[in-house]
């Protein structure tokens, strides 16, 4: 028993011992909650770990509008200054949570705000589904209030390379004002990569609104624009304009921007999200690239 103890106190002794780079090089292996619990163990891990900004870079924050929201509330208020990578998905699956969920969001964003503000290299904002669950006064004054806090922080951003906006079915007022606050931000001219699959709610034509078309063509620098048959027209004349080296993802396929107005234009009309390919259908999947 007596040899069980010392060889306990040994290992304990081994183990406070460990520089700081072992530590960390350690946790990099564990999901975030087990690094906080391993954080607990004594004053040199808790340095350790929760003071290396290399391992809480890159986090995903699932919000449900309850409870569960107050733990990723937390993580961003102690560790948000260290991100560099954020994917806030919408959890949300019920009407009666909008307002929490409203509140959430809010307080995610202001936390990143107050803290420089926080400036990303990868955003996610993905499964809002506006339309879906955000009905009636309650339902509207809650997205405002989402779109508000989502507009302020996206202003100060300035190092901001790749954004996803996919599946918020948001109306086309409230998306060209989130593109437009993208647009009007100091990282407009290194932002390479822009999701805005199903971005607006169903049957919106954006490509006749003179705003989305201004706000697109400010991304002089894209490399990767992924979009839905509503943000297009047969002249595709928001994509062309922004320059000939995109890579434009539709219909599943990753096309030259230069190859897709070139060879789908004479022979494309686009409708909705209804496609008519009159004839020559290998001059379409010609432009295809990837």
């Amino acid at each position: 028993m007596a040899a069980k103890t010392t060889s306990n106190k040994k290992i304990r002794t081994i183990m406070g011992r460990l520089p700081a780079h072992i530590i960390s090089e350690i946790a990099c292996y564990l999901y975030p909650w087990e690094r906080v619990r391993m954080a607990k163990a004594c004053r040199r891990w808790y340095n350790g770990i929760l003071r290396s900004p290399s391992l809480w870079r890159s986090t995903e924050v699932q919000l449900r509008g309850n409870w569960r929201d107050n733990s990723e509330i937390d993580y961003i208020r102690y560790l948000g200054q260290y991100l560099k990578r954020l994917t806030v998905c919408g959890a949300i699956r019920c009407h009666r949570h909008t307002k929490k969920f409203q509140r959430s969001v809010t307080t995610i964003f202001a936390n990143l705000y107050r803290q420089g503000p926080v400036q990303l290299n990868d955003l996610t904002i993905t499964e809002f589904h506006f339309q879906s669950y955000f009905r009636g006064s309650s339902g509207a004054f809650a997205r405002a209030g989402v779109i508000k806090s989502i507009n302020r922080f996206l202003r100060q951003q300035r190092k901001l390379r790749a954004i996803d906006l996919s599946f918020n079915t948001v109306t086309e007022e409230e998306g060209v004002s989130l593109l437009s606050s993208l647009a009007n931000a100091r990282c407009v001219t290194k932002l390479e990569r822009l999701n805005i699959e199903e971005f607006f709610k169903n049957k919106e034509r954006m490509y006749v609104s003179v705003e989305f078309v201004h706000a697109v063509t400010q991304f002089i620098n894209l490399r990767l624009l992924v979009i839905n048959y509503s943000c297009c027209r047969t002249n595709f004349y928001a994509v062309s304009v922004i320059t000939t080296t995109i890579s434009v993802k539709w219909n599943g396929l990753t096309f030259d921007a230069l190859a897709l107005t070139r060879v789908i234009t004479p022979f494309i009309q686009v409708h909705g999200r209804a496609l008519k390919i009159p004839s020559r259908r290998s001059k379409f999947t010609s432009g295809y690239t990837a």
